[in-house]
């Protein structure tokens, strides 16, 4: 299910990058290293012990790729934090929320039993969404929200 949803994503910003191929070829040709990456990343499935997977993952590095195209395409680097910093400080509310309120989905059992997950599906996961919030939150410039940050 997962794979059918990213390739919706992918499909729907090449669809959105091909409404402005002008502005999406000299953006995507602007970084050769970045555009040399991504083909390396697919090309590397001849040489691969499991080339299904090398090509799998490949084709995924692109499509994020393509993504990363379209958000410099669309938004300027202070709104693409603005909103990053919204989306994991949402996310930091809820796991907090989902550990006292709802413990059973918010905390794990098992091997990791009492380790917080939050609304994310491994304790690990939550601490690199938190620790990649904390850069995110370090780099926005806003002073009206000062105590956002600092929390």
């Amino acid at each position: 299910m997962i794979r059918v949803v990213w390739a919706l994503i992918y499909l729907i910003t090449v669809g959105l990058l091909a409404r402005r191929w002008k502005n999406t070829l000299w953006l995507a040709t602007r970084d050769k290293a970045l555009l040399g990456l991504s083909a390396v990343a697919i090309l590397s499935a001849l040489w691969s012990a499991v080339p299904d997977v090398t090509l799998r993952r490949g084709i995924a590095l692109m499509g994020t790729t393509m993504v990363g195209v379209l958000l410099a395409q669309r938004f300027t680097f202070d709104e693409v934090i603005s909103v990053a910093a919204w989306a994991l400080g949402a996310a930091a509310v809820l796991s907090f929320v989902f550990a006292i309120a709802v413990p059973e989905l918010g905390i794990m059992s098992g091997k990791h039993a009492g380790a917080w997950r939050g609304v994310f599906t491994h304790k690990n996961e939550l601490g690199q969404r938190m620790a990649f919030g904390a850069i995110v939150f370090l780099l926005t410039h806003r002073r009206k929200h000062r105590w956002i940050r600092v929390l």
